[in-house]
């Protein structure tokens, strides 16, 4: 039971820091700890999980790592918001690495550990009348209840990968996920594409490319179906940024409501 108050906790503090960044116009900061966060797992799992990388996928870290330092130059300033994403998230797919239970039991076990201090939260911020779930419109509640729905299904889907393939594969492969949103940002958002981004995801991409190409490749993976899982996990945990990002009203009903 250690292991998932340690794993809720740190699934908490993840959906709390990037729902509040998100409110508070932080937008670039979760995108930049998304590109961070893959590094962080590939490092967790080279330094506790033992695992190793060819010269190919060395030089596809190098690669990542650069695009993301380029969009991180370009930023300014020190982005803690964008570190602390990226260390927490990465520290949680470690622990799932040693979650003794299956995806779907561990992942319910945390998310009713999370539920009831949150529940708790969402009655007393109703009884200070600074709760926004029930009286900002039924398109406003829909939205909020369609987030959570959204988040859990890749949740388990990130769970089971996290157990059945390597840490450094798992990391790399999240690189999906923020380019997918930056992508709608881009797309659906008219969000601003210039040349360092441009350059910053043609290294990632690049990176990308090559350390999947030689994972897949590698007869250290037992369960090739589990990159098919990261995949869709990354295509569906960006449309739950896209939900969250039309519904912005409330970072405490946000926050909550995902996990409740």
């Amino acid at each position: 039971m250690a292991t998932y108050a340690l794993s809720a906790s740190l699934l908490g503090v993840s959906y709390f820091v990037c729902v509040w960044a998100v409110n508070a116009g932080f937008i670039v900061d979760v995108s930049l700890g998304m590109y961070i966060n893959p590094l962080v797992s590939v490092l967790l799992g080279v330094f506790f999980c033992k695992e190793t990388l060819n010269t190919v996928q060395w030089l596809a870290m190098v690669l990542a790592a650069a695009g993301m330092l380029a969009m991180a130059i370009d930023y300014g300033k020190f982005p803690w918001i964008a570190f602390t994403i990226a260390l927490d998230f990465g520290l949680y797919g470690l622990v799932q690495k040693k979650a003794p239970l299956g995806a779907l039991p561990g992942v319910t076990i945390e998310f009713v550990l999370l539920s009831v201090p949150l529940v708790v939260y969402l009655l007393v911020v109703d009884q200070q009348g600074d709760g926004a779930f029930g009286h900002t419109g039924a398109a406003q509640d829909w939205l909020m209840a369609g987030l959570g729905a959204t988040t859990v299904v890749p949740q388990v889907m990130f769970a089971a990968s996290a157990q059945s393939i390597p840490l450094s594969i798992l990391g790399i492969l999240q690189f999906l996920g923020p380019t997918i949103s930056v992508l709608l940002g881009v797309l659906v958002y008219d969000e601003a594409f210039g040349t360092v981004k441009a350059l910053s995801f043609g290294l990632v991409w690049l990176g990308l490319i090559l350390f999947t190409t030689q994972s897949v490749r590698s007869p250290k993976v037992e369960q090739p179906i589990s990159l098919e899982l990261v995949v869709v996990s990354s295509v569906r945990l960006s449309a739950a940024e896209y939900i969250a990002a039309v519904d912005d009203k409330s970072v405490e009903s946000h926050s909550a409501l995902n996990v409740v």
